[in-house]
């Protein structure tokens, strides 16, 4: 099987609706990592639990909530390290 890029960016534009709408209900960043890592381990157990049911739509919904809420981990980090003086981490070398 090859990489399909236009179903990978269809995945894509799903993960940034769910994030979009999460903002709508929540503040667009996490105010620390362990807040994002908190955020993310729910999310993950919720996925779980529909992989334990092997529900497949219910697994999509959330996994791309997952998905969204890692996007927002990395998203908030530059503004973590704001607000602790510490300098952006450059992700230009990976």
């Amino acid at each position: 099987m090859e990489f399909d890029e236009q179903y990978f960016n269809h995945i894509i534009a799903g993960v940034k609706r769910e994030l979009l709408k999460s903002n709508k209900k929540h503040d667009p960043v996490f105010n620390t990592p362990h807040e994002g890592w908190a955020v993310l381990k729910e999310e993950l157990e919720e996925v779980w639990e529909e992989i334990k049911k092997d529900d497949i739509i219910e697994i999509q919904k959330e996994s791309y909530q997952l998905a969204a809420m890692a996007v927002k981990l990395l998203y908030s980090l530059p503004f973590i390290l704001e607000k602790d003086k510490s300098g952006v981490y450059d992700d230009t070398e990976n």
